[in-house]
């Protein structure tokens, strides 16, 4: 038997033909079984490949070379210079200057020589900033800068968590948001004094200037911008943005702004699951025909849920005018109106049932006191009493019967509560407080029996244009010292209002860039929206409901009040 042509065997097999053993070896002689090994020589072009790639490719000691050649990214000529002087200088090393894609790359071509412009500009797509920021133009050495990073980043972080912020946004509030801040920094970053400068506030430059040390001799001039990145130890570094930053000079604030909003994005904790949408409650009661107002959702145990919300009739009698209802659910998405205490009641309306007398409680929140076996319920609100808003509370045995109710806060704290058990046992309780006319997040300590140990102090401010106004706290606690918010960020003249992220860490806010509503409206209508207080875990670790509202109607002046509950999913890393 022997291999064969295809026109050989198809010959032995045409027709009439009488094909024998021998013609049948030779199909398998002249073809191969996938059990057969085939030698690489007989592959088609395969060697040539190989000699091809091994002529094109870099070896051990070009690969090697390569790295130390790479002297790095440097925003001066002068700065390069000091980093490798000509004597130091090996034939071809490389670096690259300049302070925005594309930058110019330099070279040296003998030993001992000088940089020569290559006059190539080279894009670099990734740049680790911490490190431009230690070769950025300075004759410091690595340590030196270091120190200097350390102390600048102090003062920045210090400056925008206490007030440098908000005197930058509002420079005609400096005095009362920023003077005391500037005089109790040690290291004012040049970044701040350009902003000063632009501004025009000369008293205030000048004792920044007086203030300026050594520590922040990064490279800057009038057209760049030194601004703070989050390294992956947790620093903040002072860096230069790679991409370039050249703001003109009657958009300065605004530059700064986008700068520090870039910088938070990057640092914030969460996302929203946005197909894990569900519409939990809609108005289909008749005492909830004009409305329905903030809520509370307490997860009791694995599959049992409790709801607390405002619902009105009509606004003939305002806010006061409101019902406090009752819900309970068994999977936190599908609930049942009505108080489960087998009594077979008409409604599920807990307090305000005669509207007509401004009864109701607004602005409530309720939240479990474990250390009380016999009233493990407690509720916040406010109340009318006479012609005065004020702030009380209540307890309860069971949820729905409430008792012991106590004036607390003498003056009216306009927004949702958030309220928490402290490991001391106090209560912190977070609530909307008016600081130089703006809402603001404030808080204060509780004893579980109503006395004020802590009276209401500006804790969280906002640092976004056009929404200045915090309207709600929103709060869940993620640990002992640690709360996030979702307040509702609030412009009388604006509309609609935006829902952003918070933080608050050993009794110090924070407030992110992060604006989720998109995120919860989804395209839906919406005017006006406030997210509930205390997130809901699910049985994915650091995974949460977040239960929200979204009325058509904005916040004042409407006359479509409709109002739709829901919850989401919101991952914290």
């Amino acid at each position: 038997m022997a291999q064969k042509t295809i026109n050989e065997l198809k010959a032995a097999f045409a027709d009439n033909k009488e094909p024998n053993g021998e013609d049948f070896g030779n199909i398998f002689d002249s073809y191969r079984h996938k059990s057969t090994k085939i030698e690489q020589s007989q592959i088609l072009g395969l060697n040539a490949k190989f000699t091809e790639i091994d002529n094109t490719k870099a070896t051990k000691e070009e690969l090697a070379n390569a790295t130390i050649n790479d002297k790095g990214i440097f925003t001066t000529v002068e700065a390069l210079n000091v980093a490798y002087p000509a004597a130091s200088n090996k034939k071809g090393f490389y670096a690259f200057v300049g302070t925005a894609n594309p930058f110019r790359k330099w070279e040296v071509e003998a030993d001992g020589g000088q940089w020569i412009d290559t006059g190539q500009d080279i894009n670099i797509a990734d740049i680790d900033l911490a490190e431009y920021a230690k070769s950025g133009g300075s004759d410091k050495s690595v340590q030196q800068l270091d120190d200097a990073t350390k102390a600048a980043q102090d003062s920045i972080v210090e400056a925008i968590n206490n007030g440098i912020y908000p005197l930058i946004q509002n420079p005609d509030k400096k005095l009362a948001f920023g003077w005391d801040v500037i005089n109790n920094i040690p290291v004012i970053p040049n970044i701040l004094k350009s902003i000063l400068n632009s501004i025009g506030i000369d008293q205030l430059n000048s004792k920044v200037a007086s203030m300026l040390t050594k520590a922040d001799l990064f490279a800057y001039s009038d057209e760049e911008w030194i601004f703070a990145v989050k390294s992956a130890d947790g620093r903040i570094i002072l860096g230069r943005r790679y991409d370039g930053i050249f703001v003109p000079q009657d958009s300065r604030i605004a530059g700064l702004q986008n700068r520090v909003r870039e910088l938070e994005e990057k640092t914030n904790e969460i996302s929203v699951v946005t197909d894990s949408r569900q519409q939990i409650l809609i108005q289909d009661k008749a005492w909830e025909a004009a409305s329905i107002g903030f809520y509370k959702v307490l997860k009791i145990s694995d599959n049992l849920w409790y709801m607390w919300y405002q619902a009105w009739a009509n606004f003939d009698y305002g806010d006061y005018g409101c019902k406090t209802c009752f819900a309970w659910s068994e999977d936190g998405e599908n609930w049942l109106k009505e108080i489960p205490d087998g009594t077979s009641r008409a409604d599920n309306i807990i307090n305000g049932r005669d509207s007509s007398l401004r009864e109701g409680w607004v602005e409530l929140d309720v939240f479990a006191d474990q250390n009380d076996s016999e009233y493990p319920y407690r509720i916040i609100y406010n109340k009318m009493q006479g012609a005065t808003q004020k702030g009380y509370m209540a307890k309860s045995a069971n949820g729905w019967d409430w008792t012991d109710h106590q004036l607390v806060f003498d003056s009216y704290h306009d927004t949702q509560y958030s309220a928490f058990v402290q490991a001391d046992g106090n209560y912190m309780i977070l609530l909307r407080r008016r600081d130089n006319a703006l809402r603001t997040v404030g808080y204060a300590i509780l004893s579980p029996a109503g006395e004020l140990l802590t009276y209401p102090a500006t804790l969280l401010i906002s640092n976004w244009t056009g929404y200045l106004n915090l309207y709600t706290t929103a709060a869940t606690r993620l640990a002992s010292d640690k709360y996030i918010l979702f307040p509702t960020m609030f412009n009388n003249d604006t509309t609609p209002v935006k829902i952003a992220v918070a933080y608050v860490e050993n009794m110090r806010g924070k407030m992110t860039f992060q604006d989720i509503t998109g995120y919860l409206m989804q395209g839906d209508t919406m005017g006006f929206a406030t997210v509930c207080p205390s997130m809901t875990p699910t049985n994915i670790p650091n995974e949460y409901w977040l239960y929200y509202n979204r009325r058509i109607g904005n916040h004042s002046g409407t006359t479509d009040m409709t109002t739709i509950y829901y919850r989401i999913k919101i991952r914290i890393k």
